[in-house]
């Protein structure tokens, strides 16, 4: 069916409009903010999106001793310790950017996942550069062949 953009105008409209309104759902005009949790995606997905399992996740935050309380970023948005975990290890899962993340479950507008995404670089930057570097970067060095090893035994590479 061909569209008359003198006859159609009203219905050629009404499609533009709802396709910016979806649009705009994820650019985070007018997005609903939900919570999100690791219980929102199924099992088996949890190594697709966040490259480990729920109990790694968890642990993991644990040994990083992730900050539990809320996340509140710059513009005062609220995220919880978990939505904020969650966000960036799907952000450095790859391939992944932050509009297919707004579209896979995490709903918040996405100046706001990239002001959390900062916000956790800079804890993890401030809370972990002088152990990694306090002894000019060496004291782990004699590792590094049992680290790609290991890493090579994944197959993750």
């Amino acid at each position: 069916m061909a569209l008359c953009p003198l006859h159609d105008a009203d219905l050629i409209y009404a499609y533009l409009a709802e396709a910016e309104e979806k649009d705009n759902q994820y650019r985070g005009l007018e997005i609903h903010r939900q919570v999100f949790s690791l219980d929102d995606w199924p099992r088996q997905q949890h190594n697709t999106f966040f490259r480990m399992e729920r109990d790694e996740i968890y642990k993991l935050m644990e040994e990083l001793r992730f900050p539990q309380d809320d996340w509140v970023v710059p513009s005062g948005y609220r995220f919880t310790c978990e939505e904020a975990f969650l966000t960036y290890l799907r952000r450095l899962s790859y391939p992944t950017s932050l509009l297919a993340m707004s579209r896979e479950g995490f709903h918040a507008q996405l100046e706001k996942l990239s002001e959390l995404l900062h916000s956790i670089g800079l804890w993890i930057y401030e809370s972990y550069t002088d152990r990694l570097l306090r002894d000019g970067f060496l004291w782990w060095a004699d590792r590094v062949p049992e680290y790609a090893e290991a890493i090579s035994d994944l197959n993750c590479f």
